[in-house]
């Protein structure tokens, strides 16, 4: 009898760990990694490229494995601007094949030198001049 009871909560047991997981990890997906990557970015930015980052938000959906970062700019050590985006959108979700699907409307004083050296997803790249252009 003793035998019974405990398989019969193995199944309770394992669903309730599993949502419990689930839980956890919508909580850390849509609330903690914008915060800390809103707070971490700039810093990040600013020590391996030298650059001032300013992004007015961050948003991520843990399901979509999808990123979103609104109103980033970054300038270099003289002050003039390298890149920004008014809203960067990022797929890193298993079907996409270039990890990035859509960044819409670029600011028009992206660096031509930051652009031909790492702007180099297959979408924004043309075949013509091997320029990059607007998605």
């Amino acid at each position: 009898m003793a035998q019974s009871r405990q398989r019969s909560r193995l199944p309770r047991n394992l669903l309730i760990g599993f949502l419990v997981l689930v839980v956890l990890y919508t909580l850390a997906g849509f609330l903690l990694l914008p915060w800390w990557l809103e707070r971490t970015l700039p810093d990040q930015l600013q020590q391996r490229m030298g650059w001032q980052t300013t992004v007015t938000g961050i948003r991520t959906n843990p399901f979509a494995l999808s990123v979103e970062a609104v109103d980033l700019s970054a300038l270099d050590s003289g002050g003039e601007k390298v890149i920004g985006f008014d809203r960067l959108y990022l797929d890193l979700g298993f079907s996409s094949c270039s990890g990035v699907s859509s960044a819409s409307r670029i600011s028009s004083w992206m660096s031509r030198s930051f652009a031909s050296t790492c702007w180099k997803t297959p979408r924004s790249i043309s075949s013509a001049t091997g320029r990059p252009t607007m998605p």
